[in-house]
């Protein structure tokens, strides 16, 4: 069964620059605590599509995740993905059977615990996207496998074979300056309510009753002698349990759990386009899912700055009609919203070619291919160029490697200088 979430995707040809100037990352730091700036920048670069096909299955995912999830149950549905990759992790570093037993233990608890919670977060029903009805599907027959019925039993037969103990007694016998010099396991509890411990105990901020030397187990600092010394002591003491637990664990297969672990950073994807949304709804914005046409051009109608209206109230909407090949020159006195117009209209394609809604009533484009922009710059910090030298630096690559496919937002080029004229003719003839 095919569980593409996500295809793979060229890179487009420029974004790096349109990324500084357009704000576009504020959005995503906002939305999502996870992010700075610079992360949110190349998690945009890399997530940015340029094929409609692609970006419209995006939308559809999105549109089912948003009817169907909220924030907390996709998160828990992610941790459930995690926590299998963990503890798969782990079992390629294990130093010891005790170590192999019980990551091998923990994964398989995850395993199941994961084909529960996503049978609930996607349950059979009809989805506007064959990407998550299959995605849907997939967990349904894995939730009704019997091969999920040995694992609920193998968990049972772990339960009953290995107790784990909630406390191991160690007598140490230390050093004048408090290291160990030798170890021994005097015992260990299950389900102990209380422990009278000489060394170590439970609050460690209290004072120690033993009557040598306090002594505080800094693996750092004494390396990791009772890490090895109690998994030797405890292979020992457990080797018949052992060997059974691990036999049980190796026969109880975990069916398609590569294709589970290829779904973690997918779903993470719309887990980021859901909080984005959100943002959004929770103000009381009116959200679009964008439709793709070819032939160029950028319809959209009432919409809104979308970075801007993260933090106002009552921003006014604008309808913008970019036809294909046009070159439009935004005329207006000062902080008319000129600036506000050309980040509206770029943030819009951002969001957009990522696959997620945009602040809007409806909005119909042809996807770029790049994002060329050229806002005011500040002097070169290298002292090679004037402010001036440096945006006809950047005019110059633009004009060197735009195509039709991209996108160019200028923004006052040379406005220190009578570059208006100029750069207007260099558009005529670009």
């Amino acid at each position: 069964m095919d569980l593409t979430l996500l295809q793979p995707i060229a890179p487009a040809t420029e974004l790096k620059q349109a990324l500084q100037d357009l704000d576009i990352s504020h959005i995503l730091t906002f939305a999502d605590a996870r992010f700075t700036a610079p992360t949110a920048a190349a998690w945009i670069e890399r997530y940015f599509c340029c094929d409609p096909e692609e970006i419209t299955a995006r939308s559809a995912v999105l549109t089912d995740v948003c009817e169907l999830c909220t924030e907390e149950s996709l998160e828990q549905a992610i941790a459930s993905l995690a926590a299998i990759r963990i503890e798969n992790e782990k079992m390629g570093r294990a130093l010891s059977k005790v170590d192999e037993v019980l990551y091998a233990w923990r994964r398989l608890q995850a395993y199941v615990h994961c084909i529960d919670i996503f049978t609930d977060v996607f349950p059979i029903r009809a989805y506007t996207s064959p990407r998550t009805q299959a995605l849907a599907t997939f967990f349904q027959a894995l939730h009704e496998d019997s091969q999920l019925g040995a694992c609920r039993a193998a968990l049972e037969q772990m339960d009953q074979l290995l107790q784990l103990p909630d406390y191991v007694f160690l007598g140490v016998n230390v050093k004048e300056d408090g290291s160990p010099q030798e170890l021994g396991i005097l015992g260990d509890a299950v389900g102990a309510s209380s422990v009278n411990a000489l060394l170590c105990p439970r609050d460690h901020t209290a004072p120690s009753d033993s009557l040598g030397a306090e002594f505080v187990y800094n693996s750092n600092l004494y390396g990791f002698h009772f890490d090895e010394y109690i998994h030797r002591a405890l292979e020992k003491q457990w080797k018949g349990t052992l060997g059974r637990a691990n036999k049980l664990l190796l026969e109880t297969p975990l069916p398609h759990l590569e294709e589970m672990l290829q779904l973690e950073e997918p779903l993470d994807f719309y887990l980021v386009g859901l909080r984005c949304m959100n943002c959004y709804t929770r103000r009381g914005y009116t959200l679009c899912r964008p439709e793709f046409h070819a032939g160029g051009g950028f319809f959209a109608k009432n919409m809104k700055y979308p970075e801007l209206i993260l933090h106002q109230d009552h921003v006014q909407g604008n309808d913008i009609m970019l036809h294909p090949s046009d070159a439009v020159i935004i005329t207006g006195a000062n902080h008319s919203g000129k600036t506000s117009y050309l980040k509206t209209l770029g943030q819009g394609y951002f969001l957009a070619q990522l696959g997620f809604f945009v602040p809007a009533e409806s909005l119909s484009l042809t996807a770029v291919t790049g994002i060329y922009t050229l806002f005011s710059a500040g002097e070169d910090d290298s002292m090679d160029a004037s402010r001036m030298g440096v945006e006809i630096r950047k005019l110059t690559n633009i004009l060197n490697h735009a195509a039709a496919s991209d996108l160019v937002l200028l923004n006052e080029p040379t406005a220190d200088s009578d570059g208006a004229v100029n750069c207007t003719m260099a558009l005529a003839d670009f």
